[in-house]
């Protein structure tokens, strides 16, 4: 039944993007959740921990509600692994066969009791690390251990080689900033030294203090040096055959399409599917169809996710994509190329 339910909904919904529907009868399909903003770590980039908020057991039920509707559901924190009902969550979701879900996580609370249950089938463990050698990784991310996520990364691996996995990631996240910049090509290095699958470079999404968000202040020298070596990190990665997403600014590996950040021609297609597939629960509970947009479209202290799924915000979303009037809602980003296809849900 519960199979059936979920190709149904995918069918309605992959319809509804095609006829360009603005209110939608078909369920979300994709989410992304921040559980908590507390965390084990105090990272010099991080905003989030500033944010007190811990996800209403009301909202968290509504999400369980729709896990026979969902593809993917990607869980968040702070960090995830702390909280003593995480693993309920993650035992509820794999009741659902067609549900993958996705955990990204500092690793350094891995247990013995939580190991088994992220290292499986249907399943993408992402470690957030941000840089490749002890001294700069426990500079970056205040009260961690370098030496404990190390060995946190031989457990992981282990246990994939043990149960000889074959639908299972195990992927890397570095947020790019004034502190790390130089260490770009360690990165694949680091990967590939450390067997994961994937590696994400982005840049700090949100914090505009200080000298670390290189992309919001324009650092010269960075984006320089980030212009003259993407290249050959992009090529040890396809040598590695690790599967790298660059998400990074004025990288030189995109095509800014005009000056004012639109396209010069309305795109044949719709420019993103989020708002037709998924829903952002970010921290203090705003929600938006993705995590690079620029607005909230509704906060689930107000409204159900179902009342959220087709609110006059969610709507303006997708009539603003179906008409290509991307200015004050969607990221200009989008609009230049710059956030991948893979992120706009085209693919």
């Amino acid at each position: 039944m519960s199979e059936s339910v979920f190709l149904e909904n995918k069918k309605l919904n992959q319809l509804e993007i095609e006829q360009k529907k603005t209110i939608l009868q078909s369920k979300v399909t994709s989410m992304v959740v921040t559980l908590t903003t507390r965390c084990n770590l105090s990272c010099i980039m991080c905003e989030e921990i500033k944010i007190p908020w811990d996800i209403p057991e009301r909202t968290t039920k509504e999400i369980i509600a729709l896990f026979p509707y969902l593809e993917q559901i990607i869980w968040q924190g702070g960090e995830v692994l702390i909280l003593d009902y995480f693993k309920d969550f993650l035992e509820e979701a794999r009741k659902h066969p067609h549900l993958y879900q996705s955990i990204i996580t500092n690793g350094l609370a891995i247990t013995d009791e939580l190991l088994p249950m992220l290292v499986r089938d249907n399943m993408e463990l992402t470690f957030s690390i941000d840089a490749a050698t002890k001294q700069l990784y426990e500079s970056i991310r205040r009260k961690a251990n370098f030496d404990l996520l190390l060995e946190n990364i031989k457990l992981v691996n282990a246990a994939r080689k043990r149960q000889q996995l074959t639908n299972m990631s195990f992927r890397m996240h570095v947020v790019v900033m004034n502190s790390n910049y130089h260490e770009l090509e360690k990165f694949i290095d680091f990967a590939k030294e450390h067997g994961f699958d994937g590696l994400h470079l982005m840049p700090i999404w949100g914090n505009i203090e200080g000298e670390e968000n290189i992309f919001l202040h324009k650092n010269k020298k960075a984006l320089d040096y980030i212009k003259d070596n993407i290249a050959r990190v992009e090529e040890k990665a396809r040598h590695y055959q690790i599967n790298l997403l660059n998400s990074l600014p004025f990288s030189g590996n995109h095509h800014e399409q005009s000056k004012d950040n639109a396209p010069s021609k309305p795109e044949v297609r719709l420019l993103c599917h989020m708002p037709w597939r998924r829903m952002v629960i970010n921290p203090a509970g705003y929600v938006c169809p993705a995590c690079h947009c620029r607005k909230m479209a509704g906060n689930v202290s107000e409204n159900t996710l179902n009342e959220i799924w087709n609110n006059a915000g969610m709507q303006a979303y997708r009539q603003k994509v179906v008409d290509g009037d991307y200015g004050d809602l969607c990221n200009p980003d989008c609009a230049r190329g710059i956030i991948s296809e893979e992120l706009r849900g085209l693919r």
